[in-house]
């Protein structure tokens, strides 16, 4: 997945892993430009939302 705003670019990527019964999914992002400096840790907890919504769509939250 990726997407540019002006002063920003991010690039992410999403990792699935057959664990038996379970898949295992890992997500990560990479940002670059003046904007993802600034918004640097107001992002960081993107990944870790963007999982728990997957999470709560596939056991039907």
């Amino acid at each position: 997945m990726e997407w540019t705003v002006p002063g920003m670019h991010e690039q992410g990527e999403w990792t699935l892993r057959d664990k038996g019964s379970a898949t295992e999914v890992l997500h990560s992002v990479q940002r670059t430009g003046p904007l993802a400096a600034v918004l640097r840790h107001t992002l960081d907890t993107l990944p870790t939302l963007r999982l728990d919504r997957l999470t709560d769509t596939a056991v039907g939250r």
